[in-house]
C-alpha cells in the first residue's frame, strides 16, 4: 500500500532531492525502519549514507535529532538520494529537501515558520 497524499504545492514545502519532493511522505525503505523514529512527532532530520559535518554540528546546535541510516538498494528504489538532506516534519512529510549541506537555507526555513530550539 501507498500513501499518495503530497502537499508539494504547500508553503511549508521547500526542494526535492532524488526522487523525494518536500510535501511528500517520507518514503519508507526496506530494511532501515526509518519510520520508527517518526513515534516522536517532532522535527527531525534524515540522512539515508553519511550525514555532512555541517549538518551533524547545526543539528546538534539546535538540538534537531538527526537520524542516519547506510546507504542501500532499498534506499534507492525509494527515491531517496545518497547523502541528501530530508527535514522531516512532525507530521511525517518533508518539509525541506536538499542535496547538498544547506544548512543556512535549513537555518531560514526552520525560521520562517517559527520552529525554534531545542526540536528535540
Amino acid at each position: 500500500m501507498t500513501v499518495r497524499i503530497t502537499y508539494r504545492e504547500s508553503p511549508l514545502s521547500d526542494g526535492s532531492a532524488g526522487e523525494v519532493h518536500a510535501g511528500d511522505r517520507l518514503p519508507w525503505v526496506e530494511g532501515a525502519d526509518n519510520f520508527a523514529p517518526l513515534a516522536s512527532l517532532g522535527w527531525q532530520v534524515h540522512v539515508h549514507g553519511t550525514a555532512p559535518a555541517a549538518i551533524c554540528d547545526y543539528a546538534t546546535g539546535v538540538k534537531l535529532p538527526l537520524h542516519e541510516w547506510p546507504w542501500t538498494e532499498a534506499t534507492r528504489r525509494a527515491g531517496l538520494e545518497r547523502d541528501a538532506l530530508y527535514l522531516v516534519r512532525p507530521d511525517g512529510h518533508i518539509g525541506f529537501a536538499r542535496r547538498e549541506p544547506d544548512v543556512a537555507g535549513l537555518q531560514r526555513y526552520l525560521d520562517r515558520f517559527g520552529v525554534s530550539g531545542p526540536l528535540a
